[in-house]
């Protein structure tokens, strides 16, 4: 697509105007001034920052003018220049003195690559311009147009415009670009069935709480939404943003990418993925409700983008950063903050992650079920109830998982399934790590300060491995083992420094009514037994016990097939 020209339309007085240039004792009637410096923009480009200057100065005191006007523009790179004039009493030929009184007269005469500059003040309505006709505003503060606007030609463009009502304001039906466009005060303010290209696009005061409260803890959104991209709609948008919005920011079932577009205080998500494509960079998004980010279906890919202060609305309970109810996310140096969870995960959804900071969600970093975490680094920091909870069949792979003071758990693997190579728990008022019907591998584990139990395993879902890491400065046991389903794996583990918690405990390792294979494991500095092995059946190689407060290793009711 063509980029747009901007032609830049200025007022100003002798006093301001080229004061180095001229005295201030002379005075300018009426100066026109073009700079035609030619596009540069190529196909498919957004466009050239500005190709044509219009710059109208008036009178200094009365005084008698040093030069004639010049004459206004009748041609622009592209085309002609065709001015139009609010007052529809104005009957001129389109020059710039003596412009048209309505736009329809401007399309009239206008052919492909011709420019409709619209002069300040308000317009009653704005057909679609002709195909590869381009209309210009004087700036989006006092140029506007009642909505709604539907653009279906091919090639058209919409620049330094205010588009004020309309249900939608805009409409493109065709393939378009807008340019330093604003849309406000409308139930619904853009749809896209065709093709759009927007750069510096700003949506603001849509009023229409079209709304409805449904059943389960992730909002399905009603089709209300300020932005719309339909089903076989494509919006590509660079800057500009959403705010003051009733509900949904932008709901997307077609393809859409946004690259430095700022989402703020809607009464609704943020983003709504239902199906296809949905692609965001540099996004900031705060202070909307629900989710920042909801997925319902189709991709998305979010890069190098930020959440802050999701608030909860009375239709759903929901405050999340990323909330996905099916679909997949790739989620890339995304930072999420203030939520009650970062990472919402349900319905079969797939995450793939690459740096994603969560920090102070008052209940999850990430909350999972039926669902699949996929990537590397994630951190998560003051959650108030866990760090990363995974139950119902979910599905966790990750690299460089680090947890940081959390209020109760920092991992919770519940009937489900977890590999994790490089875990990190600094810091829990409950359990570092809670695996109840799981199974995986547990790999390069630093857990510390953690105030009940470094590691608990219940009931094992299947195999088990926990290898080569450290347990330390903890409380009541390092590793506790219990049920006997499958045995449990703790290889190249160091465990010291637990204290005396929650039942009188403080041992290093405590099996009960459990299988477990300790293999080059070391238990050392511990309040209580180094290993204590009740109604269980242990099997160790390489096992080391020492300097621990009471004896290295208790055997209560262990059976013959406990080999130490």
């Amino acid at each position: 697509m063509v980029g747009l020209p901007r032609i830049t339309y200025l007022r100003a007085t002798s006093r301001t105007f080229m004061r180095a240039s001229w005295d201030r004792r002379f005075g300018f009637s009426l100066l026109s001034i073009v700079l035609l410096t030619g596009c540069s923009g190529t196909s498919g480009s957004m466009g050239p920052s500005v190709d044509v200057v219009v710059m109208d100065a008036g009178v200094n005191d009365g005084e008698a003018p040093v030069m004639d006007a010049m004459p206004a523009p009748d041609a622009s790179p592209m085309g002609k220049l065709l001015f139009v004039s609010p007052d529809d009493s104005s009957d001129g030929d389109g020059r710039r003195r003596t412009p048209f009184g309505s736009i329809e007269a401007a399309y009239g005469v206008a052919v492909p690559g011709d420019i409709v500059v619209l002069l300040p003040g308000e317009y009653s309505g704005l057909m679609g311009p002709p195909e590869g006709v381009l209309v210009q505003g004087s700036g989006a503060d006092v140029t506007s147009i009642q909505g709604p606007v539907v653009l279906r030609a091919a090639r058209v463009g919409l620049s330094e415009v205010s588009v004020v009502g309309g249900r939608p304001a805009l409409t493109v039906d065709g393939t378009a670009t807008v340019d330093t466009v604003t849309l406000r005060d409308a139930p619904a303010a853009l749809v896209v069935t065709g093709e759009l290209e927007a750069r510096e696009l700003r949506v603001s005061e849509v009023r229409d709480a079209s709304a409805e409260p449904r059943s389960f803890d992730g909002p399905t959104p009603s089709s209300g939404a300020a932005v719309r991209v339909a089903d076989g709609g494509r919006l590509v948008w660079r800057g500009g943003g959403i705010s003051r919005c009733d509900w949904v920011g932008l709901r997307n079932l077609g393809e859409a990418s946004l690259d430095g577009v700022n989402i703020r205080d809607l009464g609704g998500p943020g983003l709504v993925n239902e199906a296809g494509l949905l692609d965001g960079r540099r996004l900031q998004v705060e202070r909307v409700s629900a989710a920042a980010v909801l997925v319902l279906g189709g991709d998305i890919e979010l890069e190098d983008s930020s959440v802050r202060d999701t608030e909860e609305t009375p239709l759903v309970p929901l405050r999340s950063g990323v909330a996905a109810y099916g679909g997949t996310a790739l989620l890339s140096a995304i930072d999420i903050a203030r939520v009650n969870r970062g990472l919402r995960l349900s319905r079969g959804a797939q995450v793939i992650v690459s740096g994603v900071q969560i920090t102070q969600p008052t209940i999850d970093g990430v909350s999972m079920d039926e669902a699949r975490i996929d990537g590397a680094r994630v951190t998560v920091v003051g959650a108030r109830n866990t760090g990363l909870s995974a139950v119902s069949e979910s599905e966790i792979n990750l690299t460089q998982l680090e947890i940081q003071d959390v209020g109760r758990i920092g991992l919770l693997v519940n009937g489900s399934t977890a590999h994790v190579e490089g875990l990190t728990v600094a810091g829990s008022d409950g359990r570092g790590v809670t695996l109840s019907g799981a199974q995986g591998t547990l790999s390069g584990i630093h857990l510390s300060r953690i105030q009940n139990v470094g590691i608990q395993v219940s009931d094992p879902g299947g195999p088990q491995t926990i290898q080569n890491g450290v347990i330390e400065r903890s409380s009541t046991s390092g590793i506790a083992l219990t049920g006997r389903q499958h045995e449990v794996v703790i290889s190249g583990v160091t465990v010291s420094a637990i204290a005396i918690g929650d039942a009188g405990l403080g041992e290093g390792i405590h099996l009960f009514r459990a299988r477990g294979a300790l293999i080059g494991v070391t238990s050392h500095g511990n309040a209580g037994a180094g290993v204590l092995v009740e109604e269980s059946t242990l099997r160790s190689d390489g096992l080391a016990v020492r300097e621990n407060a009471g004896p290295g290793i208790v055997l209560i009711g262990s059976g013959p097939e406990t080999a130490l």
